[in-house]
């Protein structure tokens, strides 16, 4: 029979092996941690790694087993933080599922589209910017109908337009390391610099983007996304009405670019801290961009007599469904903006989403109408369309009571 101090003995044995394994396991990770970081310097020590690991227990005591083993697990986290050279290109984002940045996901297809984040696998998701701004409820929506359009700017932080992605299609990624970004609509430019034509729906991503260079140093940029025919769409902004959001721009990529002098001048010890006191900055100056927009509005009288009247005879929802069942005349589709346009009673015009969610409501003249007829901004919604948009409609009516 085994006395009291031998299963005294026996049961810290375990606790002692367990106690060395982790240790040991300590260690390693700290040793080859050290191997490849040595090759990064300004690897961030902020950045978490998560290993798989376990502990068998045999006759030769308590043992640790990598699966897969530690090298290749070090080595692969390195590797999706810092393979990928050069991966920023001005005007285009980092497709991470294509690894380039020269793929058709890596830039927008339609003018009025905008970057709504990256999908799980790593492609970049390019979202119509209504859309966008519909997702936001934002309340100042009713300005993009106005005749002209007044210009939305909305922020989004980097981790939310990272947050689908898959840690092994760039979520921990710094080759092209999205840290702010405002997107914004609808902009009016001339088609060219000979050409007297406009187009009245480009929607535009600006982006504070951390990438590395050829030599694995730091790269802080400010990336302006747009489908244009022309690539030198600030020069046009300089000399529009738009000339205090070019200066903006301007100044933004200044102010990164002083963050960017400093983080590559600071020795590697003191990168880590150095990050953490100047990049919290970036969104005010990304935001400095978003309120010169709000400021343009106000100026350039974007509330003109159309938002101002829809402003005064605003009513319930209620009375915008209740227009469209009653309604005498053709309900139009918007091809610019993708809804659907309903007149009604003394020159209002009700804006619906295709689903039949009520946007906003303005008034606008019979030849502002015909403009638009005139310039195939608006098209006759066909007959079954139509049909099915009131049963939509009638339905959403019957949901609040009327």
């Amino acid at each position: 029979m085994e006395r009291p101090s031998d299963q005294k003995s026996s049961r810290k044995k375990p606790r002692k092996e367990i106690e060395e394994a982790q240790k040991i396991l300590e260690s390693r990770l700290a040793e080859r941690y050290r191997n490849y970081a040595r090759a990064v310097p300004d690897a961030s020590a902020d950045e978490e790694i998560t290993f798989r690991a376990r502990f068998q227990t045999d006759e030769h005591g308590v043992s640790v087993i990598f699966e897969p083993d530690l090298n290749t697990q070090i080595q692969s986290w390195f590797t999706e933080l810092f393979t990928h050279e050069n991966a920023y290109r001005s005007g285009r984002v980092y497709c991470y599922f294509c690894e380039s940045n020269t793929c058709l996901h890596a830039a927008p297809d339609q003018e009025g589209e905008v970057f709504a984040g990256y999908q799980s696998n790593g492609i970049p998701d390019w979202v119509d910017f209504l859309q966008v701004v519909l997702a936001k409820n934002d309340p100042d929506i009713g300005i993009l109908f106005d005749e002209p359009g007044g210009v939305i700017a909305l922020p989004m932080r980097g981790r939310d337009l990272k947050q689908r992605l898959l840690p092994g299609f760039g979520k921990r990624s710094k080759s092209y390391d999205i840290l702010y970004q405002v997107v914004m609509g609808y902009f009016s430019l001339r088609t060219s610099a000979v050409s007297f034509d406009r187009t009245d729906r480009i929607a535009m991503t600006l982006q504070a983007v951390e990438s590395r260079d050829a030599e694995g140093l730091v790269q802080l940029n400010i990336n302006l996304l747009v489908k244009f025919r022309d690539e030198y769409i600030l020069d046009y902004m300089a000399e529009s009405p738009y000339r205090k959001l070019f200066k903006a721009i301007h100044h933004a990529r200044e102010k990164v670019a002083d963050i960017e002098t400093i983080l590559r001048n600071t020795p590697p010890p003191e990168q880590s801290a150095c990050r953490r006191k100047l990049l919290p900055g970036i969104p005010g100056i990304m935001n400095e961009i978003a309120r010169t927009l709000r400021h343009y509005n106000r100026q350039s009288h974007r509330r003109t007599e159309h938002a101002d009247q829809r402003i005064q005879d605003d009513r319930p929802i209620t009375s915008a469904y209740r227009d469209v069942i009653n309604r005498s005349g053709q309900i139009f589709w918007d091809n610019w903006h993708q809804t659907i346009a309903v007149p009604g009673p003394r020159q209002r015009i009700h804006i619906f989403s295709p689903g039949g969610r009520h946007i906003t409501s303005l008034k606008l003249p019979w030849d502002k109408i015909q403009s638009r007829l005139s310039r195939k901004r608006w098209t006759i919604l066909d007959g079954q369309r139509q049909d099915d948009f009131i049963v939509k409609i009638k339905a959403m009516y019957d949901r609040t009571g009327g």
